[in-house]
């Protein structure tokens, strides 16, 4: 004589287990996209930092051409700095970009890793002694 319990069939558990099989693979997916897009945020938010480092010593020495390993110690990563003259259009009217020994200069500095790739720059706006 039969009892009253119900067990599942081979089919049955064969099917959960796929759904279950699936359901994890997709938990760790999303998981796995979820550490890179950490990753590269951590990334980007570093070169950020050493941008702004770079800028800083940069906006303190102008006639620095490079930056010395104690400020910048970051052996994979270098910063390249230029200068050019601001757009005339930019300036109001009555101004040239020039008061007395001071002019007014745009200053890039670019970041770049070992691979010469540049990660990001800043452009900005100093003043600066004319003959510079």
């Amino acid at each position: 004589m039969r009892s009253g319990i119900r067990r599942f069939t081979l089919l049955e558990v064969v099917i959960a287990l796929t759904i279950f099989a699936v359901g994890i693979g997709i938990a760790f997916g999303v998981s796995a996209a979820a550490r890179m897009r950490t990753m590269k945020g951590r990334q980007l938010l570093e070169e950020s930092h050493m941008l702004a480092q770079a800028v800083e010593y940069y906006l303190l020495d102008y006639d620095a051409e490079e930056l010395p390993e104690d400020v910048f110690p970051y052996p994979e990563y270098h910063a390249n700095v230029s200068y050019s003259d601001p757009d005339p259009e930019s300036l109001p009217d009555r101004a040239d970009g020039e008061l007395g020994m001071w002019k007014l200069r745009v200053m890039r500095v670019e970041l770049f890793n070992s691979k010469e790739e540049s990660c990001g720059f800043l452009e900005m706006e100093r003043i600066m002694p004319a003959g510079k």
